[in-house]
């Protein structure tokens, strides 16, 4: 089994490429979000005292670890399921390990490093995030561009500066992403043998 962790801000590209890379060997990748992996806010503020969505206390990185070991055991293993509408956990799915399980997740290096094989950092500049981001909240998450620029501004940006960008220093394959095309991403990776 090999593991690969994309990380990145928000924004950066992460999902797409994973699911580029998927969609490559279907029969072959398992992709894990570490979206699903969030806590409620509840949930947060009772185990943190605070609630912050972009920070790594805001997911349950123990759960994600005993996944992956079950994963890699028994063959399958049952992963969260997170609605970001609801902003909550709405159940779980059972899946079975396959020959590449891609993790993709903001802190996805930083939860993996002691156990994957190969790590990639997404780069992408602030400028180019945050319009991604303002154009996917709007489209798909149904929330309010001041509330988006509110979240960036008081989590999101601070966050990334803080302690996201440090995941770069970890990575095996660094890449910048300020394009619209995440192809190309692809075939840097294809050409560099980090994936199939």
């Amino acid at each position: 089994m090999k593991l690969i962790a994309i990380a990145g801000g928000s924004g950066s590209g992460k999902t797409t490429l994973s699911r580029l890379i998927v969609k490559e060997s279907p029969e072959d990748c398992l992709l894990i979000s570490l979206d699903n992996y969030y806590v409620n806010e509840q949930e947060q503020i009772i185990k943190n005292g605070f609630c912050n969505f972009d920070h790594s206390l805001s997911m349950n990185k123990e759960m994600l670890l005993k996944n992956i070991e079950e994963l890699n055991g028994c063959g399958e293993t049952t992963i969260p399921q997170y609605c970001f509408k609801k902003r909550d956990r709405i159940g779980y799915l059972k899946v079975k390990k396959t020959s590449i399980i891609i993790v993709e997740g903001l802190y996805s290096i930083e939860f993996l490093k002691d156990i994957v094989a190969t790590k990639i950092f997404i780069d992408v500049d602030s400028d180019v995030l945050l319009a991604r981001r303002i154009k996917r909240d709007l489209v798909d998450r149904g929330r309010s561009l001041d509330g988006i620029l509110d979240q960036y501004l008081t989590y999101v940006k601070p966050a990334y500066d803080n302690y996201i960008i440090n995941q770069k220093q970890l990575a095996d394959l660094s890449t910048k992403n300020n394009s619209q095309d995440p192809g190309s991403l692809l075939s840097e990776l294809k050409e560099m043998r980090l994936v199939c």
